[in-house]
């Protein structure tokens, strides 16, 4: 894991955003694919922390 990935996931776990830090990685990655915005990588990224709160 480089630097920046590392230094992001470390993050949302100090916020208590564990689905966060365990998930933005992966949707990044499909988003850039897609060729998306960080508005499109937000709205797949939230709903993973909320769901996981929710159960």
């Amino acid at each position: 894991m480089n630097l920046q990935l590392q230094r992001i996931t470390e993050q949302c776990d100090q916020l208590s955003l564990g689905a966060m830090a365990n998930n933005w990685s992966d949707i990044a990655n499909q988003i850039l694919k897609q060729e998306g915005s960080y508005a499109d990588f937000m709205e797949q990224l939230l709903p993973t922390e909320l769901l996981a709160r929710q159960e």
